[in-house]
């Protein structure tokens, strides 16, 4: 009658264990939900955030320099062949190696 019982305990303690983990795993489970729903609307709300402001010009390498390219005209003259004139040129005489 003795072991009867013992047996009975160990066997309500092993179901009581039992929904104890699945309680803990429904919970771990709800909070990992949670937070990758959090995760997502953070990051949708930051790419649409990036996407409200419109898109620069510049090259990342210009940008990088912080200046501006901006495009010239070559002309030759024709009294001139081996010289020519140029209006709006850029002139970098600094160069970045990574």
């Amino acid at each position: 009658m003795n072991s009867r019982d013992i047996a009975e305990k160990k066997d309500l303690w092993n179901e009581l264990n039992d929904l104890w983990i699945q309680r803990q795993m429904r919970r771990r489970k709800g909070r990992l939900s949670l937070l990758a729903a959090l995760s997502v609307i953070v990051v949708a709300g930051a790419v649409m955030y990036a996407a409200s402001f419109p898109a620069p010009e510049q090259s990342l390498f210009m940008q990088i320099k912080g200046q501006k390219l901006d495009k010239g005209v070559v002309e030759r003259s024709s009294t001139e062949q081996g010289n020519f004139r140029t209006h709006s040129t850029v002139e970098a005489a600094e160069t970045i190696t990574i």
